[in-house]
């Protein structure tokens, strides 16, 4: 019977064997924690001057490499070079979105770095819906009243240049949204959905100007849509046979006053606006209209009328002539 070879352990040299990976292996666990824990500390734990409660501004353009270092120093992050390995890794070299940030409490990098990566702001966005026709001066009043960090004056001193032209329509803004972001919106806005009618108005004898100019009177005139077209017609034919136009919205305008209001001086009052002194149209537009009264102005319909007044309804009524329109008036608008 032959005898087994095969060299034995000792069972000392066992257990050295085993004090031995003991010693290499207690070092490497306690090096792993420690760099976990380091880890977890560094990408979740916010500095301790982290700025909670801010809204933080970051400006269109803006490299990745500038907003790190930025952060770093004002105590956003802890480490720029991890932020923004963090924000490539997210992103996937998406552009970094411009605009505000809020950040309500304190984030450590990691959370940080992904919510600018994702674009998310932390700010609710508000709805704001404005109504065809509204003047500058309204829709400062209805985004006032709808943010209420909202630089109204600032806007109105740059949205004065920009009458008819900031398109209505319904917005969803961020609640610190600026008076440029604002009306950048509405201007794209318009130049998107008046592309078309804008290019028909090529084809015609008026410039796209004088036709918004229109479609901003026809808006505060007239309601209906088969009444904007045919009011335009007798709008563009009175100027044609160089008559004035004698709309009362156009010194509305100035006055702040409705039809009813309007007095002998409102009509002799010296301004580009009245149109009862002035032949041709006023020198620009007197609200923001929509495509429909763009598209009346752009599209009338000719008809034998030179007259139309509003009854109390609203209803539209049409005279040929001024003793024709004077009956009118004694029937409709008589207390």
């Amino acid at each position: 019977m032959e005898e087994n070879l095969a060299p034995k352990t000792e069972p000392g040299e066992f257990v050295q064997k085993s004090r031995l990976k003991r010693r290499i292996l207690l070092p490497l666990m306690i090096f792993f924690v420690t760099g976990m824990l380091v880890l977890l500390v560094v990408l979740f734990l916010p500095t301790r001057q982290f700025p909670a409660n801010t809204i933080i501004t970051i400006k269109t353009g803006t490299t990745l490499s500038s907003l790190s270092r930025e952060f770093k120093e004002k105590n956003i992050v802890n480490s720029s070079t991890i932020f923004h390995t963090l924000v490539k890794l997210f992103g996937n070299d998406r552009a970094i979105e411009s605009g505000d940030y809020l950040f309500d409490h304190s984030l450590g990098v990691y959370e940080v770095a992904r919510r600018i990566a994702k674009g998310e702001h932390g700010i609710a966005t508000v709805r704001v819906t404005i109504p065809e026709g509204m003047n500058t001066h309204e829709i400062s009043n209805v985004l006032k009243n709808k943010l209420p960090f909202f630089d109204d004056v600032l806007f109105l001193k740059l949205a004065s240049l920009q009458e008819g032209y900031l398109f209505p329509d319904t917005y969803f803004f961020n609640s610190t949204v600026s008076p440029q972001e604002v009306i950048s919106r509405m201007e794209d806005n318009f130049k998107e959905k008046t592309r078309k009618l804008e290019s028909e108005s090529k084809k015609t004898n008026h410039s796209f100007k004088d036709i918004i100019i229109m479609a901003s009177i026809l808006e505060k005139e007239v309601k209906t849509i088969e009444s904007r077209i045919i009011v335009s017609g007798i709008l563009w034919r009175r100027l044609s046979i160089g008559m004035p136009l004698q709309v009362d919205a156009t010194l509305g305008y100035v006055t702040g006053k409705g039809s009813d209001t309007l007095t002998l001086d409102d009509l002799n009052m010296q301004s580009p606006y009245n149109t009862y002194k002035n032949k041709g149209l006023p020198i620009g537009p007197i609200g923001n209209p929509g495509l429909e009264a763009i598209d009346a102005a752009l599209h009338f319909k000719a008809s034998p009328y030179l007259y139309y007044l509003s009854d109390k309804e609203g209803v539209i009524h049409y005279a040929v002539t001024f003793e024709e329109h004077k009956a009118n008036r004694m029937k409709y608008l008589k207390p």
